[in-house]
């Protein structure tokens, strides 16, 4: 961590330092500074024991330079951790209350079971007692929301009758083929324009094929452990000859999938033979293209259409709802 003073005229390095008291993790950090010149940092911490907790430090203005001299707290022991992907978040955020330039709030997320992508996040406050100043206004805790209402037959909250795609995302989590995420009232959402990820792909298209699971001669992957959520779907895709991984020995399981690829794993998980016929059909898929082949067979068989513009946008990354939408064309009649 680095104080930097005077930096939008004549920036100067004041202080930096290396915070690690312990043998644990830290990471995903943010700073932020009082009225008073102290200085604390908010991050995730973990270890090989310890489920990713949400925890700070921090200084006094008066302490040694380069030094978070106050100790560490914890503002949530988590108990679960992220399943499936070698990623954790996007980013952590502390920032002092304007109200009396004292109070530090912090925000991050913590996992509260094992589970993929099924994060909680926690926002907490603290204060040096040198900081002057009142202390914030305390803010009446909100009503809770009711639980949503859904429509007769609809399954996801943020997928109601008459919605782009209902009809196939219906479909499938009949089929068993999705699940959705846990919105934590009851009630499940399904993000329909969220990009799919190379292991929610492999899992959906070996569901929707009804493939037994095959983990024979695994883990293929170094980042696809057996104690991943994945670890089957992905095993059975590889033995299946649909998918492969990286030259470094990787999968990438929360890399997104382009639509170009996942035409091309669609027609190997179909086992269409390749047809060209009439081609080309879209502008950005040339005879040249890697995925040419795939993205006209899988044009034959009516699993896509393009956009009014003729183009097929093939390394755009594929939505949730159009990969419902492809499977659900590709398994009914």
């Amino acid at each position: 961590w680095y104080e930097i003073r005077n930096p939008s005229s004549s920036p100067v390095l004041y202080q930096q330092g290396t915070y690690a008291p312990d043998s644990l993790a830290r990471w995903l950090g943010s700073a932020a500074m009082d009225g008073a010149g102290d200085i604390a940092l908010g991050f995730s911490t973990s270890s090989t024991k310890f489920a990713p907790a949400v925890r700070y430090a921090g200084r006094l203005a008066t302490d040694p330079l380069g030094t978070l001299a106050q100790g560490e707290g914890t503002i949530i022991a988590a108990t679960g951790v992220e399943t499936g992907t070698t990623r954790w978040g996007h980013y952590s955020r502390i920032a002092i209350d304007p109200v009396d330039d004292c109070t530090f709030w912090y925000t991050n997320e913590y996992f509260a079971h094992d589970s993929y992508e099924n994060w909680s996040t926690r926002i907490g406050a603290f204060r040096f007692p040198t900081c002057s100043g009142p202390p914030p206004t305390p803010v009446p805790s909100a009503t809770p929301a009711p639980t949503p209402t859904l429509a007769p037959g609809q399954r996801f909250t943020d997928v109601p009758p008459g919605a782009l795609f209902y009809t196939e995302i219906n479909w499938c989590a009949a089929a068993g083929i999705i699940a959705g995420y846990d919105n934590g009232d009851g009630t499940l959402s399904f993000r329909p324009i969220a990009a799919a990820t190379r292991a929610q792909v492999s899992k959906m298209l070996a569901l929707a094929a009804g493939w037994p699971l095959d983990t024979r001669g695994g883990p293929h992957f170094t980042d696809v452990p057996p104690g991943s959520v994945f670890y089957p779907y992905i095993e059975t895709a590889y033995n299946r000859g649909v998918l492969s991984g990286y030259s470094d020995g990787t999968f990438r399981p929360s890399n997104e999938v382009t639509r170009a690829q996942f035409a091309k794993l669609l027609v190997g998980t179909r086992g269409w033979p390749i047809t060209t016929t009439g081609g080309p059909h879209f502008l950005d898929v040339p005879p040249a293209n890697p995925f040419y082949g795939y993205v006209e067979t899988a044009f034959a068989h009516g699993i896509i259409s393009g956009y009014a513009d003729n183009t097929f946008r093939p390394v755009a990354s594929i939505t949730r709802g159009q990969l419902a939408k492809m499977i659900y064309l590709a398994y009914t009649p």
